[in-house]
């Protein structure tokens, strides 16, 4: 479907009144079981538009002060268009809209799927497209696509299976299958684009699901299968119990050693130049990246961002087992660093009665390091060594943190996670872009007051690696 029959669907719906929702939830994919086996990408989209989705997706925007207008906007486009959505978009389409692309190389060749509740309705539907679209009746389904040969290849290759076996059903369970948009991409697809270089033969299949929730927005995510070398372990995170409060930003993962490793393998393979430059630094620094660098992240690893000026306080706090190796080895990449910014080469300097080392960047930016407590600590600010060291609250006492982790359901162990604090990051972002001379409207600020957190991780189980968003919206 173009831009308009899509356009018309997602934003009428949201503009529904809330009377009479929830009365039907979406039951999945049922289109995979149309769509054939060799399906690249397969996206599924909930448009029942009274089910519980859409009524959460609707309660959401009304925590905009501009969601109104700007699906008011949306739908006097839509009218321009001659579209009105009771009348030509809700009998257009069945409870569920599938596009299915069939081939991704080139134009591609994708397809539209879906049981209209009138197919007169979503004939005049297609006929308001930007394209001519063609359709056909498969199976009990009406497909559409932009040609007929698109159409002959999608009932061709449905001679050979459908998409509701193998890979699909193997992968599609191990996210929401109940969600507004449930995406698939098969193994093969990758080997397309770039990331053929990371995963080589052996590229995972990919599941995604979207499900807006009272709270927030869910984000599913699964691939399959994984190896070691890409996927860490999970773990049980320990530095937040460390790290100190005031943070709004925070990485932590454990073990990237092996990440980055293959990492610059891949690198190797696809830019052979950057690899022999990355062999001269080496040389000339006496430093080797997999003897000296990558082992420092063996272990557990944090990157936090807290309040800072005149920039924000950026900190890497990694467990070492060296804590004098460590030290001798970022003590090298200091003088290297020297060659590029004059005075840089690094100098001790005491810090909350810590030895550290101080490397000016410039007149108002140095980076400090030091290791202490069985870590490794990088910072752009004395106060990064000095918070670490101090008896204050820690990331872990946070009520912002807990209460993020808990709404989100975040799981003790995990792959790795990501934490922001959004009603203190987002400011923070602004106000850097106010010093930087931008002028930021209003109405940005106010539309981004809503949004309070956003939590990540990863989970891992043998082959199958998982991974799950949820963004805070009050």
């Amino acid at each position: 479907m173009s831009r308009v029959a899509l356009a018309c669907f997602l934003a009428g719906a949201l503009a529904l009144p809330a009377a009479g929702c929830g009365s039907s939830s979406s039951t999945g994919a049922a289109g995979a079981a149309i769509a054939p086996a060799g399906t690249q990408v397969f996206i599924s989209i909930d448009t029942t538009f009274d089910s519980s989705n859409w009524e959460a997706g609707r309660s959401l925007l009304a925590k905009f002060p501009d969601g109104d207008g700007a699906l008011s906007r949306l739908l006097e486009q839509l009218t321009s268009q001659g579209v009105d959505f009771e009348r030509d978009v809700r009998p257009a389409l069945g409870p569920e809209t599938d596009l299915v692309a069939l081939d991704l190389s080139g134009s591609g060749a994708i397809v539209g799927l879906t049981q209209p509740q009138d197919r007169e309705k979503l004939a005049a539907l297609l006929r308001k497209a930007d394209a001519s679209l063609v359709t056909r009746e498969v199976a009990g389904w009406t497909v559409f696509a932009d040609s007929d040969a698109n159409l002959d290849e999608f009932e061709q290759m449905r001679k050979e299976g459908t998409l509701d076996s193998g890979a699909y059903r193997d992968i599609s369970g191990a996210v929401a299958e109940d969600g507004l948009v449930h995406v698939y991409v098969a193994g093969e697809a990758l080997q397309a684009t770039p990331l053929r270089g990371v995963f080589g033969a052996d590229a995972p299949a990919l599941a995604f699901s979207l499900k807006p929730e009272g709270g927030g927005v869910r984000l599913e995510g699964a691939a399959k299968p994984v190896s070691s070398d890409l996927f860490s372990d999970e773990f049980k995170a320990a530095l937040p119990a460390e790290v100190p409060r005031g943070v709004f930003a925070y990485v932590g993962a454990s073990n990237v050693e092996r990440q980055l490793s293959a990492l610059r393998d891949v690198l190797a393979e696809a830019a052979p130049g950057l690899e022999r430059v990355l062999e001269r630094a080496e040389a000339e620094l006496g430093v080797s990246l997999e003897e000296d660098v990558f082992p420092l992240f063996a272990e557990e690893s944090a990157l936090y961002v807290r309040p800072g000026f005149p920039i924000p306080e950026v900190t890497l706090v990694t467990q070492v087992d060296d804590e004098q190796g460590a030290v001798e080895t970022l003590d090298k990449l200091g003088v290297g660093l020297a060659e590029y910014f004059a005075g840089a080469e690094p100098t001790s300097v005491d810090v909350a009665g810590v030895n550290a080392k101080q490397v000016a960047i410039n007149d108002f930016v140095s980076l400090y390091y030091a290791a202490f407590d069985g870590n490794l600590v990088l910072t752009t600010s004395r106060q990064g060594i000095a918070a670490l060291r101090s008896e204050n609250g820690r990331l872990a006492d946070s009520e912002a943190f807990k209460e993020a982790l808990s709404e989100a359901g975040t799981p003790d162990e995990t792959t790795g996670f990501v934490y922001v604090n959004l009603t203190e990051a987002l400011p923070a972002v602004l106000g850097l872009l106010g010093a930087g001379g931008l002028d930021v409207p209003a109405w940005v600020s106010a539309n981004l007051e809503p949004l309070q957190s956003l939590v990540l991780w990863g989970e891992r189980d043998g082959d199958l690696a998982t991974f799950t968003g949820f963004l805070s919206i009050q």
